[in-house]
């Protein structure tokens, strides 16, 4: 199996479709700095079945996180992408085409929590690490922090990484959330008997 490299941001851990056994494969979408949305898909159910199907899965344990959503003919699917997790908000649109079927159109939602906690942890922690370690310093070597203040040195080498840092979690939260994106949106298929 020919391994590719960083720049593909594919894995050669998963093995090639075989074209003979005929079954369609949903491709992964890359990893990138944002979520992934799936397409629209087209149901054999009602707009109003819609959330009873997918309630049904769930039951079973086939939908975990899901949710009615406010109108009565949308769901919600929580996607955990580490430490920035998501939701799958699933709309169930009438088919113009077919009466009595729906498609499916669907948002992906940044749930605000997280980054709220990660913003207010950086601030509030960054700063009082300035008096800790200057209370060492002074505590160990007095004369050092005399000649130079602990902050010309510590907020540069706490806040300059920051933003690699930040971007290193964001890319592996999304790249985490779009393979659940995918998953999701398979047992959603599946629950609805999608063609």
């Amino acid at each position: 199996m020919p391994l590719t490299t960083d720049d593909d941001h594919a894995t050669a851990d998963a093995p090639a479709a075989d074209p003979a056994d005929g079954a369609a494969v949903a491709a992964a979408p890359k990893p990138s700095a944002r979520a992934h949305t799936p397409d629209p898909v087209r149901v054999p159910v009602a707009p109003d079945a819609v959330f009873e199907r997918l309630d049904r899965a769930a039951r079973k344990g086939d939908m975990p996180g899901l949710r009615a959503g406010d109108d009565g003919q949308s769901f919600r699917l929580r996607i955990f992408g580490e430490l920035f997790d998501r939701e799958l908000v699933g709309e169930a649109r009438p088919d113009t085409a077919s009466p009595g079927e729906s498609e499916i159109v669907y948002r992906v939602r940044l749930l605000p929590l997280m980054p709220a906690v990660t913003v207010v942890t950086l601030v509030f922690v960054i700063w009082p690490g300035v008096w800790l370690t200057d209370s060492m310093l002074s505590t160990y070597f007095p004369g050092f922090t005399r000649a130079v203040p602990t902050w010309w040195w510590y907020m540069p080498l706490t806040v300059l990484p920051l933003p690699w840092a930040v971007r290193t979690a964001w890319r592996r939260s999304c790249a985490t959330a779009n393979e659940e994106i995918v998953k999701a949106a398979e047992r959603v298929r599946t629950a609805l008997g999608a063609r």
